[in-house]
């Protein structure tokens, strides 16, 4: 995410982050917080916050950092070109400027505000299941596989304008797999309404199966400005005829 938000001109290393959806890890808002951010504030539906694994994971981050070395895997979208020898992102990471967020000092203040969820210099929120996000005010949204589940896309693009500062930026990577329903990738795009609300049941949420121009028209809706989209095309799967009206 950070190498594709320098890319498209996110200059400053954000004060305040807000990822949505971060599930039992947040490991996303720890590396923000060792890249230079003030303040992390994770938002889910359903609090599944473990405090042990994200002490772990800090200590695993902490090493990365200080050993400049990245992931040996390059996902998608292929970002290699932004990274070093290393897969680290040096261009944005200087040594001096790494040396100031590796400062022992901050290094605690950020497991004090992972343990008490705040302390003076650094604050950590884990907020579950609220509705009132109008006391949120960040420069950065974050999400990572996250937005297909949503069930209710307008309703969240309404809370990003809420909660996002003017000039401020978003980074969202959507998976619209069918997260192993179906033989076929995009098999639960072959399903009647009636059908999928079956299969859907009880669950507090599923997939969405909101393709990519849903999320195109909620963020035209709120007057984002969309300065990079990138789609990983699949040519296998159920044929367009199959598709569900």
């Amino acid at each position: 995410h950070l190498t594709m938000l320098k890319k498209n001109n996110f200059h400053n290393m954000p004060n305040i982050i807000v990822e949505f959806g971060p599930g039992n890890s947040i490991g996303i808002g720890l590396a923000a917080l060792l890249c230079g951010a003030k303040e992390y504030i994770a938002l889910d539906v359903v609090n599944r916050y473990d405090k042990k694994l994200n002490l772990e994971i800090l200590d695993e981050l902490i090493v990365m950092f200080e050993e400049k070395k990245g992931v040996d895997k390059i996902g998608w979208p292929n970002y290699k070109n932004e990274l070093d020898e290393n897969n680290f992102p040096s261009s944005i990471l200087s040594d001096a400027y790494l040396d100031k967020c590796l400062d022992k000092g901050r290094i605690q203040n950020i497991k004090d505000a992972l343990l008490q969820g705040n302390n003076n210099e650094i604050k950590i929120h884990y907020i579950s299941n609220n509705h009132n996000y109008s006391h949120i005010k960040a420069d950065l949204i974050i999400s990572h596989s996250v937005l297909e589940h949503v069930e209710d896309l307008d309703v969240t693009y309404d809370i990003f304008n809420e909660i996002l500062i003017d000039g401020g930026y978003m980074s969202h990577q959507i998976d619209f797999k069918c997260h192993n329903l179906f033989n076929k990738w995009n098999g639960h795009w072959s399903i009647s309404d009636f059908l999928w609300k079956i299969i859907l049941g009880k669950r507090p949420f599923l997939i969405n199966r909101s393709p990519v121009s849903i999320h195109v028209k909620y963020q035209n809706k709120y007057n984002f400005k969309i300065v990079e989209l990138l789609k990983n095309y699949r040519y296998d799967g159920i044929s367009r005829k199959k598709l569900s009206s």
